[in-house]
């Protein structure tokens, strides 16, 4: 089952309506009863019950509507991103800093690029130095604790809101 035959289900079961429903889909009530029933001899049910007036869902209709609805909706989502992410809209970006950074040019630099690319999901790996050292001790990544201090944008799994380094206005 394709895409299309989702997208035909789902609209005559909106509709509840096959004149209504090729009105919407601009295709002739012949294809659009092909459509139909293309689906439903592969699933082995019946999606519509047409016995009467009006139209109805079967209980196997309307869980298939429910779910087919949901499977259209991410794939117009993920669609969306990767165009995004494949023109630089939306993508992610990790910046590495120390402490003494944090609080001086590293929030006004991060707003700005914020308000330019508010899709664009940020995280900011603060350097903390191990136990017993200072910052200016602390130059090699290697030889510190890395942490993500701040989150702009969505959150990943595991990612607590709310713990944001500092507000974007």
């Amino acid at each position: 089952m394709n895409f299309r035959h989702r997208q035909y289900l789902i609209l005559l079961g909106e509709e509840l309506n096959f004149s209504r429903a090729v009105e919407r889909l601009h295709v002739a009530q012949p294809a659009l009863s092909r459509q139909i029933s293309l689906p439903e001899q592969g699933l082995g049910v019946r999606l519509f019950d047409g016995s009467g007036r009006p139209l109805r869902l079967t209980d196997a209709g309307l869980y298939f509507c429910v779910e087919a609805r949901q499977i259209l909706s991410s794939y117009e989502r993920a669609t969306l991103g990767t165009r995004e992410i494949g023109i630089g809209k939306r993508g992610w970006l990790g910046i590495g800093f120390t402490r003494t950074a944090m609080h001086s040019v590293f929030p006004p630099a991060v707003k700005t690029f914020h308000r330019a690319y508010p899709d664009v999901e940020f995280k900011g790996f603060v350097n903390l130095p191990r136990a017993g050292r200072h910052d200016d001790q602390c130059d090699d990544w290697s030889e510190s604790d890395q942490r993500i201090l701040g989150d702009l944008g969505k959150f990943a799994p595991g990612d607590e809101p709310g713990k944001e380094l500092f507000a974007i206005e």
